[in-house]
């Protein structure tokens, strides 16, 4: 084996390491999965606050909500409901190119992270519908098609979490 290289055994995942630093680098990979959601490998909601506390004014966010992913989930399992994450995951990662970021929060939640005013969140917002809904997303149980709703927000300078927080009751509705 060679320093890095990657086994895996049915669900186990191993990296094996050596050399000198060893223990700083298992602790720096550590952190980094740490700010990572495991099936996506998007940042995940720890990752994303990061992003945001050091991210340039003025920024807005989308968030993103996959629409019937529960009954999708009934219908068709849980690793159709999986993979249409990850497709959708693909989508937004596609639409959230430097200097942008984008994290999974739950389920089928996720949030972008845009540079500008929140005319250009809703421009990219706009996209980023219009690209989920006509990609179709390869499961076990064959070719699945979503769609997701969305809005914007303007991040507040003086509250950067306060401005995701309502914008998550927002998307959340009455």
């Amino acid at each position: 084996l060679a320093d890095g290289d990657r086994l895996q055994f049915g669900d186990i995942h191993l990296r094996f390491l050596t050399g000198p630093g060893l223990r700083g680098r298992y602790l720096d990979l550590r952190e980094q999965r740490a700010e990572r959601d495991g099936l996506t490998d998007l940042r995940n909601a720890t990752g994303f606050l990061h992003a945001l506390a050091t991210a340039a004014l003025p920024c807005s966010l989308i968030l993103v909500d996959v629409v019937g992913l529960g009954a999708l989930n009934q219908k068709h399992g849980d690793v159709a409901a999986d993979d249409v994450i990850v497709g959708i995951s693909a989508v937004l990662r596609g639409l959230a190119a430097p200097p942008r970021a984008v994290a999974r929060l739950d389920g089928g939640r996720f949030v972008l992270l845009v540079l500008g005013p929140q005319a250009e969140a809703q421009r990219v917002s706009e996209q980023a519908t219009a690209a989920v809904a006509t990609t179709t997303f390869a499961t076990p149980r064959g070719s699945l098609r979503a769609s997701v709703r969305t809005i914007t927000a303007e991040v507040d300078p003086f509250d950067r979490e306060g401005s995701l927080d309502r914008a998550l009751v927002a998307l959340r509705g009455p």
